[in-house]
């Protein structure tokens, strides 16, 4: 009995406390002492801290510092509370506009007009919707030009022409056919890249926007232009953001010219999802179906369709900006009385990267590794398949140097190791270019 009436005693006298505390703490906050406030609704937070009173108006004493993400800590926990408080949802929709997250302030104000909130506070949410309107950008577009010169240290050197597309969808510094593996061939050669970009608000609740893109890659050799590339894509995505996540559907189609002919073209669509596992975090799921045709007769029978899937997560640290990610390939034939070798496979990839700003200057670096396994065999008895590892270690390192213009130093190790001779090989890449952003 006496350890209940000391029980109901602590317990009353504890809440008297978080009482007269709170007061206190609300009294700053109306007084406009936010300073004092959030350091008192802090401590507040620290004993109950899933207290919604407390919570909100620690958001909102963060929210008059300009202290904004503190202040979406805050109403993220009276949400989950309370996910019905709608003027912490209009609170919310204050605080993504100051952060210039239009789509995600029209979605709380959204919710708040569904619900039962006063006329008057309906009517300046109205009139808040209207300005998001006429200051939305419905159109917008950047562009990349990079021009620049390199060294190779194997012109003739990858894994065939099946799998060109496969890197150029990582590096543009690819190179030419394998013709035979002793024939070591090096080179300079200039190159250059234009990638422009356009965003289309479609208006919608809900953050729907197209998003098309375009890509032109040339790269020529100063003595062997029979290993010239000219690569262009063009792409168009139907994209939609709500909260955590994204979706995005796009139509893509490229071209690859090879020594100034014409080489091979493809076609693909590939839906991806991205879901932001917290603030500085995100996964990133995504599938690409994809059909490939040769231009040249010769090649017809090389005709393949593609289909591919992987995932990568990515994460920024206070140091660094990390990734990583697994992707499986499977090409087969369309002609199956095709006598085309080395076009059925199975491709498993790799990949992590990491970007770091150093001062004035960004430094990335990335790490790719493919197994190749081939349906065909090799050898006179054809008793062993076809295997292929490839490695790739790319850095680079870029500073401003006007305003606008970056100047690129980037490096290259490419070795594939093969049981097939002509593409068992090893090169280096060595590139320096300006690039321009506007």
């Amino acid at each position: 009995m006496r350890f209940i009436f000391v029980l109901f005693v602590t317990t009353f006298f504890a809440h008297s406390l978080f009482a007269v505390d709170f007061k206190s703490a609300l009294a700053e906050y109306e007084a406009g002492n936010y300073k004092g406030a959030f350091d008192k609704f802090y401590t507040l937070y620290t004993k109950q801290s899933d207290n919604a009173e407390v919570n909100f108006f620690l958001g909102r004493s963060a929210y008059e510092l300009g202290r904004y993400e503190d202040a979406l800590s805050a109403y993220d926990r009276v949400l989950i509370v309370n996910e019905k408080h709608h003027r912490t949802r209009l609170e919310l929709g204050r605080v993504y506009l100051k952060l210039g997250d239009l789509d995600a302030a029209k979605i709380e104000f959204y919710d708040v007009l569904a619900s039962d909130a006063p006329k008057s506070v309906k009517k300046n949410i109205a009139m808040l919707l209207d300005q998001i309107e006429k200051a939305r950008t419905k159109h917008s577009l950047s562009a990349m030009v990079k021009v620049g010169a390199g060294y190779d240290t194997n012109v003739n050197a990858n894994p065939g022409q099946s799998e060109l597309l496969n890197y150029l969808s990582d590096q543009f510094d690819i190179t030419g056919e394998n013709v035979r593996a002793d024939d070591i061939l090096k080179d300079s050669f200039a190159h250059e890249t234009l990638h422009a970009s356009h965003i289309y608000d479609i208006g919608m609740r809900g953050r729907y926007y197209i998003n098309s893109s375009a890509l032109i890659y040339n790269q020529h050799h100063n003595h062997y232009s029979a290993y010239d590339i000219l690569y262009m894509k063009a792409s168009s995505a139907l994209s939609h953001r709500m909260d955590r996540y994204e979706w995005s559907l796009p139509l893509e189609v490229d071209k690859f010219m090879y020594g100034s002919d014409p080489l091979l073209h493809s076609f693909a669509i590939a839906p991806s999802f991205v879901y932001k596992l917290s603030k500085s975090s995100r996964l990133n799921v995504w599938a690409k179906l994809r059909r490939k045709n040769y231009d040249q007769f010769v090649h017809a029978d090389r005709d393949s369709d593609m289909i591919e899937g992987g995932f990568n997560v990515t994460n920024s640290f206070d140091f660094a900006h990390m990734s990583i990610g697994y992707s499986y390939l499977d090409e087969d034939k369309r002609r199956d009385a095709s006598q085309e070798l080395y076009i059925d496979k199975k491709v498993h990839s790799l990949k992590a990267g990491l970007t770091k700003e150093i001062e004035k200057s960004l430094l990335s670096a990335q790490y790719i590794y493919r197994n190749f396994d081939f349906t065909d065999g090799i050898g006179p008895k054809q008793l062993r398949t076809r295997e292929d590892d490839y490695h790739s270690i790319y850095l680079s390192l870029s500073r401003e140097v006007l305003k606008g213009y970056s100047a690129e130093l980037s490096y290259q190790y490419v070795a594939n190791s093969s049981n097939y001779l002509p593409s068992d090989y090893e090169k280096q890449i060595v590139s320096l270019s300006m690039v321009h952003h506007f």
